[in-house]
């Protein structure tokens, strides 16, 4: 008995300094809970279903990617310490992430375009269409949907509930073309355009639009009586380069089956807009010829492109 009280006298010390040890680190585990606002007041009328949040380790380590369901944000839990942050919406289809494991050189993009848009031009492959000169290895693009994103340079996780707020702001910028006086356009069968040299992509880190040079193809749509012909798409906006170019194309097919393109220089046009997010290009008079034979029953095809350009009247 004497034996076993004193191996209990030796043996109880240890016992408790190894149960407060535990307790020890327990409390100082290195997890905390925060909270991530999303402060919508530089885009008021944005309306995502969710949000990402991708945080950059300081030590190099592999980004980690959050999703909220709730456009204001929600709770989550990280490993303290110091981080550079991402955030921006993800209820989108064409947009896509390029180098996403890289903070400085995370860039929101836009998906490959296959076909043209509008009228009977929906069977025609961009690849087999001719570009703008200059503009022939230009990737041809999607109009992207709508993007909102915010981004710390330093972000330091120290507290529990810490609040970190963002303050998401707009990137895509709508650009409508109109085109006045047309003559003959009873006698179009297919119409459809493309704009050059815009912007590819985004880099919130930089806080500008990535140096790709893109053509993005549009829908367009005429008015006989009126004479005009009229489109609209979305943009990231223009390259960061001041000398780049942006040429206009419109792509007609006749009933005599003939396929004609127009080229326009509207450079001045879209590096004036006095509003960035909402630009003009108004351009007047577009020669359509009147077809060989008014027939019937065209399906669009691809075959030689009578080319025509045309000096710009404002």
């Amino acid at each position: 008995m004497r034996r076993l009280i004193s191996l209990l006298v030796a043996v109880l010390p240890f016992m408790a300094v190894s149960c407060t040890h535990k307790e020890l680190c327990y409390d100082h585990t290195h997890t905390r809970e925060i909270k991530v606002v999303f402060d919508w007041n530089k885009a008021p009328d944005a309306s995502p279903k969710s949000m990402s949040l991708y945080l950059f380790p300081e030590d190099g380590g592999a980004p980690l990617r959050y999703e909220f369901t709730d456009r204001n944000g929600g709770e989550i839990r990280v490993v303290a310490g110091r981080y550079k942050a991402i955030c921006l919406n993800s209820d989108t289809k064409s947009i896509s992430i390029l180098d996403q494991h890289d903070y400085d050189r995370f860039c929101i993009t836009t998906k490959d375009a296959s076909s043209l848009s509008g009228l009977g031009m929906s069977q025609i492959n961009v690849k087999a269409l001719p570009k703008a000169e200059g503009a022939e290895n230009e990737r041809w693009v999607a109009s992207p949907e709508h993007v909102w994103s915010g981004c710390l340079d330093d972000l330091f996780i120290e507290e529990h509930g810490q609040t970190i707020t963002f303050e998401p702001e707009p990137h895509i910028k709508n650009c409508n073309v109109e085109i006045r006086n047309v003559e003959n356009l009873r006698w179009i069968n297919a119409m459809s355009a493309s704009l050059s040299t815009m912007a590819g992509g985004y880099h919130p880190s930089q806080r500008q639009e990535s140096a790709e040079q893109v053509t993005i193809p549009f829908e367009t749509l005429y008015d006989v009586s009126a004479g005009t012909v009229k489109g609209s798409f979305t943009t990231f906006g223009h390259c960061p380069e001041e000398d780049a170019v942006h040429q206009l194309v419109i792509y007609v097919v006749l009933a005599d089956d003939s396929k004609w393109y127009y080229t326009f220089d509207v450079t001045e046009q879209i590096h004036s807009a006095e509003d960035m997010f909402n630009i003009y290009i108004v351009l007047d008079e577009l020669p359509i010829p009147k077809p060989v034979v008014n027939g019937g029953g065209f399906k669009p095809s691809v075959g030689e492109w009578n080319e025509m350009d045309i000096y710009i009247k404002m």
